[in-house]
């Protein structure tokens, strides 16, 4: 059984055991139910990133492709 303390200020620690066995990792959050007269304690289920969500995040430049590529090949203009 894998055992944490409570500090003064409240806070406690996931056991490397369980870190280990979930997969948890910093920034990770922790759901807290009570149950009764004991409390569940499960990992919140990640947020999975879709790729069209990360539409427009990068700033980008308007380039010329074909002017870019001669001057890669040919050097400068």
């Amino acid at each position: 059984m894998a055992v944490s303390k409570i500090s003064k200020k409240y806070l406690t620690s996931v056991p490397a055991e369980i870190r280990k066995a979930f997969a948890l990792k910093a920034g990770d959050e922790l759901d807290w139910l009570p149950m009764g007269t004991e409390i569940l304690v499960r990992p919140r289920k990640r947020k999975h990133v879709s790729l069209s969500s990360l539409i427009g995040i990068l700033e980008t430049r308007p380039t010329n492709v074909t002017r870019d590529h001669d001057r890669t090949l040919y050097g400068a203009e």
